[in-house]
Order: C-alpha cells, then sequence, then structure tokens
C-alpha cells in the first residue's frame, strides 16, 4: 500500500509558531487580541495553518509602505503639466 504524504490543516500552537517565525507568546497574544482563532480539541489546542497564511498576509499587507507624496506638487516643473 502506498501512503501519500497530505498537507496537515491543523497545527499545534509550537508548530505555528515555527511556520510563522513568531514566538509562542506572539501567537497567544494575537489569539486574546482576536486576530487569530484557535481550535479546542479536547484539552489541545490547534491553528489552521489557512488562518496562520491569513495572519501572515494581513500583517505583510499592513506593514506594506505607502508611496511618498510628490515633492513638488502634481505638475511637470519645466512643462507645468
Amino acid at each position: 500500500m502506498i501512503h501519500s504524504e497530505t498537507p496537515r490543516r491543523l497545527l499545534r500552537i509550537n508548530e505555528a509558531a515555527s511556520y510563522a517565525a513568531v514566538s509562542r507568546a506572539t501567537l497567544y497574544n494575537e489569539i486574546k487580541a482576536g486576530r487569530l482563532t484557535k481550535l479546542k480539541i479536547g484539552k489541545s489546542s490547534r491553528i489552521e495553518i489557512s488562518e496562520i497564511n491569513r495572519w501572515i498576509d494581513a500583517a505583510t499587507s499592513a506593514a506594506q509602505p505607502k508611496p511618498a507624496p510628490p515633492l513638488w506638487g502634481a505638475g511637470c516643473i519645466s512643462c507645468g503639466d
């Protein structure tokens, strides 16, 4: 019988922290703030990998620098357009 390796949907908190390259404390703070959702399975906590990816995407898009406004206004200095 051949077993194919399927990607895992749920990660333990320490695995999610390693995947996202943050500390466990950061994940717990994000959960407490409502920016991440954890699942309880018995006494264990898990985070869906799609939830981690969504959180990373939201954090990185919020961190993108905004373009600076033009120094001399909107028009061309030499021709006035």
